[in-house]
């Protein structure tokens, strides 16, 4: 799949603009939240206003870093480490998501006593 530098740019500034909104809203509920015990953080992320726009977050902050550092690479490394510096990124980033994944549905198909 070949994306042109306009969409790149576009998904870059898209998912800045996304995370300008979601992480002042996130920091200010995380704040208020009394989260004093592990079950209080299980159920503050299970609440409908936190779960779906925190995992965007993050998977749009994987996004975001992917097209930032890919650029920088791009533009500032030697040809002769690019390809491995590219691969190592990529395997980073597929791993993170995967792990957000992985917690994500952990959270929400365990059973903590909640």
């Amino acid at each position: 799949m070949n994306i042109s530098a306009k969409q790149r740019y576009l998904a870059q500034i898209g998912s800045a603009l996304y995370l300008l909104l979601a992480l002042p809203y996130l920091g200010v509920r995380v704040y208020y939240a009394p989260l004093t015990q592990l079950s209080d953080l299980i159920t503050f992320m299970r609440e409908a206003d936190i779960a779906l726009p925190g995992l965007i977050t993050f998977l749009l902050m994987l996004v975001h870093g992917w097209l930032g550092l890919r650029d920088i690479a791009i533009d500032y490394l030697p040809r002769s480490r690019l390809y491995l510096a590219l691969k190592v990124l990529a395997l980073s980033v597929l791993f993170l998501g995967a792990w957000i994944i992985f917690l994500t549905l952990h959270l929400f198909g365990g059973d903590y006593g909640v």
